[in-house]
């Protein structure tokens, strides 16, 4: 679970920071930087098992579009609260020590003649302490999901040395294997290099970043069959894969999920009995029927596009299998504001809430971003950030327009002494008054 994000030098963020809890919705109008903030996140999990030329390319932008001063390295960190359990690939389970980890890195930009690559400049994973640990007061110390706190120190560092600059990894204890790299061109992260539990902090580290998932859902291809081959294990982020991780679900005994899914497309829509997967043996795929009271059986084929889209979402965040952070894109898409409205009500409910201590893992954590002010009227205070875009001036730098997030309720936020890190009642006000003429909320 991701709980605090920090950025410098990417795109629209410059010395930005935002701490978050299990549910979050960034709103705000185009072009203020919602899409930018998915970005960062898209990249940090894809610097987790890519090579850096890789995961560039996941993101929206040339090279040169991605640093916002060429000579400055972009600068990315990020607190999370793991899951106390970590699964290797051959299944095998190992309890963690420690459940609050840091992880800073940096990347510059390297030219010869005409060509230019990024490399990793600097990178480190540093435990949290107890004593210095805001999230520690949030969460009651009974909770499955409380931190674990381990001795403090690194289990990455980036060391600077008279024969040159090296990472430095480290395993538990006194006695643990260390290895040591050359940093001087690095071409990807050693986050990306953990596949097994050898360094079991870091290896933990890596699967939270790789589970993060974002969603784009398009209506006609969720409509369509999946292939019996198709990822079985989560759903892709358009969602192609949606028939087939239904399927799973029925498969595994999971159908208390699949009836739970349907349940709330009835609340949601009205008139749903179940979702039904099916296999065909003809074409060995997997296809979906909505069992309705007034159409009976329908196709997904001829279901509407916001009956479709609120399938996908609750299929991503109900999968017993899943866990970690899912972004989700305008979630008013194809979906009637009413509607919208109980979706809204309805997610933060699947989500990990710190302040219940009787919280179970896996974290599940969901990040909306949306320009519709029905999203601002539908969700708690303390999950509303603001979005826009300001000029700042400053350190001999010419003026900047920079992505700027304020939270609604000031309690998240590490810096409180600034007043214009605050959204004010006026301001939700007005932009909820935006949406009273033309939608009646």
């Amino acid at each position: 679970m991701l709980t605090r994000l920090e950025i410098s030098n990417f795109k629209t963020f410059e010395d930005f920071g935002i701490d978050l809890e299990g549910f979050a919705v960034v709103l705000g109008p185009n072009a203020a930087g919602k899409s930018n903030l998915f970005d960062a996140l898209r990249f940090l999990a894809a610097l987790a098992t890519d090579d850096v030329a890789t995961a560039t390319q996941s993101v929206r932008g040339q090279l040169h579009e991605l640093f916002r001063t060429p000579d400055l390295p972009i600068r990315f960190a990020c607190e999370v609260l793991l899951d106390p359990t970590v699964v290797d690939s051959f299944e095998q389970r190992h309890e963690l020590k420690n459940t609050r980890l840091r992880y800073e890195v940096s990347l510059s930009r390297q030219s010869t003649g005409r060509m230019q690559r990024v490399v990793v400049s600097h990178e480190k994973v540093t435990k949290l302490s107890r004593e210095h640990d805001p999230l520690r007061k949030r969460i009651h110390r009974s909770s499955p999901i409380g931190p674990r706190y381990a001795q403090h120190g690194d289990y990455l560092a980036t060391e600077h040395r008279t024969a040159g600059q090296y990472f430095v990894v480290t395993q538990d204890g006194r006695q643990g294997r260390k290895r040591e790299t050359p940093a001087a061109a690095a071409l990807a992260t050693n986050l990306s290099t953990m596949r097994d539990a050898t360094f079991l902090h870091l290896f933990a580290l890596a699967e939270e970043l790789r589970s993060w998932r974002f969603l784009q859902f398009d209506p006609a291809v969720l409509r369509r069959p999946s292939e019996q081959t198709a990822a079985a294990d989560g759903l892709e982020p358009d969602g192609s894969n949606l028939a087939r991780v239904l399927g799973r679900m029925q498969d595994t005994g999971a159908d208390a999920t699949l009836k739970e899914i349907a349940e709330f497309l009835d609340e949601l829509i009205g008139g749903i009995d179940a979702v039904t997967p099916t296999f065909l043996e003809s074409t060995r795929e997997w296809e979906l029927t909505f069992d309705t009271r007034r159409d009976g059986p329908v196709s997904a084929r001829v279901v509407s596009d916001g009956t479709i889209r609120m399938t996908a979402l609750l299929a991503a965040v109900l999968d017993p299998v899943a866990r970690g952070l899912i972004c989700f894109e305008e979630p008013e898409n194809g979906v009637h504001p009413q509607r919208l409205k109980s979706l809204m009500h309805m997610l933060p409910s699947f989500t990990t809430d710190l302040d219940d201590q009787d919280e179970r893992p896996p974290l599940r954590q969901v990040i909306v971003n949306s320009h519709s002010p029905v999203v601002l009227a539908s969700v708690p205070e303390k999950a509303v950030f603001f979005a826009d875009r300001v000029t700042r001036v400053g350190g001999g730098h010419e003026a900047a327009s920079v992505t700027r997030l304020r939270p609604v309720e000031s309690r998240l936020f590490s810096d409180e002494g600034t007043a214009d890190k605050r959204v004010t009642v006026i301001e939700v006000e007005q932009y909820l008054g935006s949406a009273k003429s033309e939608h009646g909320v």
